[in-house]
């Protein structure tokens, strides 16, 4: 099989895209697989210290990504034939692609974040995704982590491969134990980061809409912090809303609730609901691309076609009046998790796909 080597923004803080390429590199080794990577900023995480893993420091700035790529050219030009270079998310393969431009060595663009309503709300992210589109630049081939990534990959590159390879995600071996409805509040959770895209907000607002027995607890923390504590204060719901930062494990928060509240409106993958899934928490969401893909095939819960805090308040009742979802729904939607998200298929996909059949180096484009 071909080595891999893995360049990514970043490792730490373990956020969703550093979560990935972390268990990336940690199951393609397990499964004998050469691996190292480039981290552009931050530290190294012990997990990887000693694996091939190095970082070139980069202040984490605007700058950042321009920053990186004399340091890169010079170590990625070096690595041995053959070496499939996995770029993890735009933020490196824009590095990435002006690094190799015109090298003769191609790359693979492992894409969790692009979809049309992040392009179209976020300058950077569009911006990034014209890097990749200039002669030169183009990846070899494409990994998207859901069908929605894919089906914008496709858009934007139609004449390379995209393959579509879920992320790795922890999974009980047993179903997740039954729950039964608790006497006292409804406990209402949001967890990620304090964000426009993840859109907290319009939980708080449906929040309001609610009985006063149902409370609401937002575990995650990000730029829009003050303007969620404003908005709780203004709407007189200090009481009812609990805000925790950013928290080491969601382990505890998911045990000690009913529903979890996710009304994003520009999701990639969905890492938080699949951990409420492995709580057996139904999951009341958006219907947004990726989303659709998890809810409820993976994941037992509700999707809201419409998206306004009336619909969310609506179908939080909708759930939780009637207690929780059937035990037949839990059941169901792990056994399908079993299937689709296993590792080893996961791992089979990669070596099948990509390392057996990576991009040879060459041109990509003219």
């Amino acid at each position: 099989m071909r080595p891999v080597h893995v360049v990514a923004a970043q490792l730490s803080p373990t956020n969703g895209m550093e979560r990935a390429a972390l268990e990336l590199l940690r199951n393609l080794r397990t499964a004998g697989v050469s691996t190292s990577a480039t981290v552009l900023s931050g530290s190294v995480p012990t997990e990887v210290l000693g694996c091939g893993v190095r970082s070139l420091h980069v202040a984490r700035r605007t700058t950042r990504l321009a920053e990186a790529v004399p340091d890169l050219r010079r170590s990625l030009r070096r690595l041995p034939k053959g070496t499939v270079v996995v770029a993890a998310g735009a933020w490196a393969a824009a590095p990435t692609a002006l690094a190799l431009c015109r090298s003769g060595r191609q790359y693979v663009n492992w894409e969790h974040s692009l979809l049309p309503a992040r392009i179209g709300s976020d300058r950077r992210a569009c911006l990034l995704a014209r890097v990749l589109r200039l002669p030169g630049c183009r990846p070899g081939r494409h990994v998207a982590v859901s069908d929605g990534v894919a089906h914008t990959l496709r858009e934007f590159f139609p004449d390379s491969p995209v393959e579509v390879i879920p992320n790795y995600t922890a999974m009980s071996q047993v179903p997740p134990p039954r729950r039964r409805r608790r006497v006292g509040p409804v406990r209402l959770v949001c967890v990620g980061s304090l964000n426009k895209f993840k859109n907290q907000v319009d939980a708080i607002r449906a929040l309001a809409m609610l009985p006063d027995h149902y409370h609401l607890t937002l575990a995650g923390d990000g730029p829009l912090e003050g303007t969620l504590r404003a908005e709780i204060a203004r709407l007189g719901l200090s009481s009812r809303v609990m805000m925790l930062g950013r928290v080491p494990s969601v382990d505890s928060v998911l045990d000690g609730s009913d529903v979890m509240v996710h009304p994003s409106i520009v999701e990639t993958f969905g890492y938080s609901l699949l951990e409420a899934a492995e709580h057996a928490v139904p999951v009341v969401a958006y219907d947004v691309q990726a989303l659709d893909e998890m809810v409820p095939a993976l994941v037992p819960g509700r999707l809201v076609p419409e998206r306004t805090p009336e619909a969310l308040a609506r179908a939080v009742l909708q759930v939780t009046v009637g207690g929780v979802l059937s035990h037949a729904d839990v059941d169901r939607s792990w056994l399908r998790r079993r299937e689709v998200l296993a590792p080893d298929r996961i791992t089979d996909l990669w070596i099948r796909s990509v390392l057996a059949d990576g991009p040879a180096d060459g041109p990509a484009d003219g």
